[in-house]
């Protein structure tokens, strides 16, 4: 309902993962698709649904223009060549490192960053995937990031992405809560996406911050 429709629910978010999230500071329509430019495609896989979040990176911004979800992966990057065909040659693409496992929604014999890379004709060179970081670490992360990088932006029509950063609650432990995807605050998918994306990108600049 949520991601297909936008009915977004009123959730109680009594610990939000995300706590540096702001309307004001975060939203803004400067962050938008150059075609000059490089930009990232991050990509979350799930059972239900594939998510992307799409975004230029700098060094003194992060741009978050455009997020595409799919019913699976063929779904998603049919969707995805659809808006950025021309452009592909200047992406990197990041995400879920457990895309490449084999059996994860697709064929015994092509893992989901196989397919993405032959259908998307990608070049080996622009896969860049690590280790998925730990919840808590990542909920640092991201947090240090909104609240201290400048020029974090979320273009507006990223409802979906601004949904989770806004919704998706926290245990005590840290960690994101998913124990029931049919509560919309329990998906984070746009979410994840968003972690991958400033985990790979951003760990040279959230130690050089640290120091």
């Amino acid at each position: 309902a949520v991601y297909a429709w936008g009915d977004w629910g009123n959730p109680k978010v009594d610990m939000p993962y995300i706590t540096q999230f702001e309307d004001s500071k975060h939203i803004n329509d400067i962050a938008i698709f150059n075609p000059r430019e490089q930009f990232i495609l991050s990509f979350d896989f799930n059972v239900d649904n594939c998510a992307c979040v799409l975004g230029h990176i700098g060094n003194d911004y992060i741009h978050i223009f455009d997020e595409i979800v799919g019913v699976d992966l063929p779904d998603l990057l049919s969707k995805i060549k659809f808006k950025y065909a021309k452009h592909l040659i200047n992406c990197i693409v990041t995400g879920d490192s457990a895309g490449r496992a084999r059996n994860h929604m697709v064929s015994d014999s092509m893992n989901s960053y196989r397919l993405i890379r032959n259908s998307l004709e990608l070049t080996s060179h622009q896969i860049k995937i690590m280790v998925n970081p730990k919840h808590k670490d990542s909920r640092v992360f991201c947090n240090t990031i909104l609240a201290f990088h400048p020029n974090v932006y979320i273009n507006s029509r990223c409802n979906k992405t601004i949904y989770d950063l806004k919704n998706v609650e926290a245990n005590q432990e840290g960690g994101i809560i998913k124990k029931d995807r049919n509560i919309a605050n329990q998906k984070g998918d746009f979410l994840d996406a968003f972690r991958y994306l400033i985990g790979n990108f951003k760990k040279k600049w959230i130690r050089d911050y640290n120091k």
